[in-house]
Order: structure tokens, then C-alpha cells, then sequence
């Protein structure tokens, strides 16, 4: 019951974190104020692509084999809320 628990919360932090980094990403990309900071449209979409990609790598290759330790995703709770 526990584990389930730990693992059902870890991946919900873990999907709340990339969304919420996807979405700062998105907003930079289509609210471009120069105003705030002057950047390259086409780098902030190829650093988006990238970000893309290693979030479906982690949660792909890595995020399974941190379910099997149970002390990692107390040290990601830890991480994250501190």
C-alpha cells in the first residue's frame, strides 16, 4: 500500500516539475517581450526540443529504475520541496 503510494507521488512530482519547466519554456517562447530580456526565438525551440527529449528519456530509462529504490524518490521529495 506504501510503495504504491510512493510510487504514484513520485510520478506526479516528477510530471508536475517537467510541466511546469514545459510551460515556462512555452511562455517565453510565445509571450517574446524584449522588454525583460532580449533572446533567440529559434535557440529557446531547439532548448524546448532537447528539454522534450530528456524528459521522455528520464521518464522512460531512468524513472523505472528509480522505483525500484525505495530511498531515491524520498531524496527527490526532499530535493524538490527544500
Amino acid at each position: 500500500m506504501m510503495e504504491k503510494f510512493t510510487k504514484a507521488l513520485t510520478k506526479i512530482i516528477l510530471i508536475v516539475f517537467a510541466s511546469i519547466l514545459l510551460w515556462v519554456i512555452l511562455l517565453g517562447l510565445f509571450d517574446y517581450d524584449t522588454i525583460i530580456y532580449n533572446f533567440n526565438p529559434i535557440i529557446v525551440i531547439l532548448g524546448m526540443v532537447f528539454y522534450i527529449f530528456l524528459v521522455r528519456f528520464i521518464y522512460k530509462k531512468i524513472l523505472p529504475k528509480i522505483e525500484d529504490n525505495k530511498i531515491i524518490p524520498w531524496i527527490l521529495v526532499r530535493i524538490i520541496y527544500d
